[in-house]
C-alpha cells in the first residue's frame, strides 16, 4: 500500500508533469531540512516490496541522522510505473519539476533505457536496484548507477564453474539474440578449455529437434559425461529443449549448465526422468549472509508473503546509498551528490553485502549461488555452491 505522504505527493506532482520548475530549489542540506528521494517501482505488483524497503530505509537513515546530530530528515516517495517505460519517465520528470533529483528507479532495464536521456540531460541521479542490461555497463560518466551485476557476467561465472568441475570441453546452445550472444562471448573469452561449438536457434521457434540434432552431431561418440558440458543460454524455452533430450543419448550424458534466469524462469515439474540422467547447474545472485538480513527476511516474509531475495534487498541498499551520499555531500544537488556516491558505496555494507562499484557504475562485489536441479527428496533447485567475485572462485557446499 502507498503511504499517505506518497499519495498526497502523487496528487501534488501530477499538476507539474508538463511545467518545468521556475523557482530555484534550495540545495544545501542545512537549509533544506528535509531530503526527498523518489522511489519508482517497475510495476504495481512490485509496489508493496518497494514501499516496504523504502519505509525501512527511511526509518533507518532518519535514526542515523538523529543519533549523529544532523538537523535533517529523509522522506522516500514511492510510485509505480505500471510496467511502462513512459510512466517511469513521466514520474521522473514530475519529480524533477518539483526539485527531486535523487531517484531509486529503473528497476526494469527497459524503463531505465527510456529514462536515460532525460536523466543525463537534466542531471538527475538514479540508482537502479535491479537493471541488468549489459548496454548500461559500457556507459561511463553518466548519472546512472546500478547495485546489481550485468547479464554478460554470467558467462564469466560459468567459465569459472566449468574450470571447477574439470570440464575439458563445452558446447554452447544459445538463443539467437544479442543477450545470449554476449553471454556466450564472455564465456568463450574466459574459458580455458575447448569450446566445441556454438549452436544458435531463432528466438521465436517452438520445436528444437534441428537444434539438438546439430548439437548432438558435434559431440564425439566416446564423449565422457564427466569431461564435457553443455552451456544452455536460454529463457523459458529451456523446458522444451530439455524435454526432448530423451532422443539424444550423447547430450543426455553430459553436464548441463544454464544462464542466470533459469532458476527463476525454468519450471522443472514433469522433468524428473530427464533430471535423473543429467546434471544441471544454474547461477542466481544472492545477498551475503548476515544477522540483519535474517532479521529483516523474517519480517518481510510475514508482511509481503514472499522470500526476500537479492533484488528486493537491493531496493533498501539503493535507498541507503543515495541517502548517505546526500549526507556526505551536504547537498541535494544531484551533480554534487554524484561526486561522492562511489566513495560512499565503497564503504557501505548493506543487506546485499558490500556495495562497491566498478568504473562503469555497476556493482563490483557480489556472490552467485549455484543451484542444481535435484529430485530427492522432492523436485527442486538445490543450493550446491557459490561464486565469489572478490577472488573469482567457486566453492561447493560440501567443501571443508
Amino acid at each position: 500500500m502507498i503511504t499517505g505522504v506518497a499519495l498526497i505527493t502523487i496528487l501534488f506532482l501530477s499538476a507539474y508533469i508538463f511545467y518545468p520548475r521556475e523557482e530555484p530549489i534550495e540545495e544545501n542540506l542545512a537549509q533544506s531540512g528535509e531530503v526527498q528521494i523518489g522511489v519508482i517501482s517497475p510495476t504495481d505488483a512490485d509496489l508493496p516490496k518497494y514501499v516496504y524497503m523504502a519505509e525501512l530505509a527511511e526509518i533507518d537513515i532518519n535514526s542515523y541522522c538523529a543519533e549523529s546530530g544532523f538537523n535533517i530528515s529523509f522522506n522516500f516517495l514511492t510510485f509505480s510505473a505500471n510496467g511502462m517505460g513512459a510512466s517511469a519517465l513521466e514520474i521522473t520528470q514530475s519529480l524533477h519539476n518539483v526539485g527531486v533529483d535523487l531517484v531509486v528507479g529503473g528497476g526494469w532495464s527497459s524503463q531505465l533505457c527510456v529514462m536515460r536521456s532525460y536523466v543525463n540531460d537534466n542531471e538527475i541521479l538514479v540508482i537502479s536496484p535491479s537493471s541488468t542490461n549489459p548496454q548500461e555497463h559500457s556507459l561511463q560518466n553518466d548519472y546512472i548507477y546500478r547495485l546489481c551485476t550485468h547479464d554478460f557476467m554470467t558467462g564469466e561465472i560459468m567459465a569459472e564453474l566449468c574450470e571447477s568441475l574439470g570440464l575439458e570441453g563445452v558446447l554452447i546452445i544459445e538463443r539467437g539474440d544479442s543477450w545470449a550472444e554476449g553471454v556466450g562471448n564472455w564465456f568463450t573469452r574466459e574459458y580455458s578449455g575447448d569450446v566445441i561449438g556454438r549452436v544458435r536457434y531463432a528466438a521465436e521457434i517452438s520445436t528444437f529437434n534441428e537444434v539438438l540434432d546439430e548439437a548432438e552431431s558435434l559431440l564425439i561418440d566416446e564423449v565422457s559425461g564427466s569431461e564435457i558440458g553443455v552451456f544452455l543460454i536460454a529463457f523459458k524455452e529451456s523446458n522444451d529443449i530439455l524435454a526432448e533430450l530423451i532422443q539424444y543419448p550423447k547430450l543426455s550424458n553430459v553436464t548441463w549448465m544454464g544462464a542466470e534466469p533459469m532458476v527463476i524462469t525454468m519450471n522443472p515439474v514433469g522433468m524428473e526422468s530427464i533430471i535423473t540422467n543429467i546434471r544441471f547447474i544454474s547461477p542466481l545472485i544472492k545477498p551475503f549472509p548476515s544477522d540483519r538480513l535474517n532479521e529483516i527476511a523474517e519480517d518481510y516474509q510475514a508482511e509481503i508473503d514472499d522470500v526476500l531475495d537479492f533484488y528486493d534487498a537491493s531496493i533498501y541498499d539503493s535507498c541507503m546509498v543515495l541517502g548517505h551520499s546526500a549526507i556526505a555531500a551536504e547537498s541535494i544537488d544531484a551533480s554534487v551528490v554524484r561526486e561522492v556516491l562511489p566513495g560512499v558505496a565503497e564503504d557501505y555494507v548493506g543487506l546485499t553485502g558490500p556495495c562497491g562499484l566498478d568504473v562503469n557504475g555497476d556493482r563490483r562485489v557480489f556472490q552467485m549461488g549455484l543451484h542444481e536441479l535435484c529430485v530427492e527428496p522432492v523436485l527442486r533447485w538445490k543450493l550446491v555452491g557459490y561464486y565469489d567475485s572478490t577472488n573469482g572462485s567457486v566453492s561447493w557446499e560440501d567443501d571443508s
